[in-house]
């Protein structure tokens, strides 16, 4: 019985993060949100729209580094 109240209570907080992304990115194409982790927290970062300083609060992984090097320009 405890086993299905702690997975209830995990399914509903699961829930409420997938429900904020309307809330915290209305204006965002889901294609572009991608959910990291600032300090332990799971966020919604759009890579699109999101700017350095942004980039710089999530906790660093491998995707969060490449987003940071420079675009090289190509001709």
């Amino acid at each position: 019985m405890t086993e299905t109240i702690s997975e209830i209570a995990s399914l509903k907080d699961e829930l409420e993060f997938y429900k904020s992304l309307f809330k915290s990115h209305s204006g965002s194409v889901i294609y572009n949100l991608k959910i990291k982790h600032e300090n332990g927290q799971r966020v919604w970062i759009d890579v699109i729209r999101c700017d350095k300083s942004e980039l710089l609060r999530l906790d660093p992984d491998e995707e969060v580094s490449e987003w940071l090097k420079p675009v090289k320009c190509e001709r």
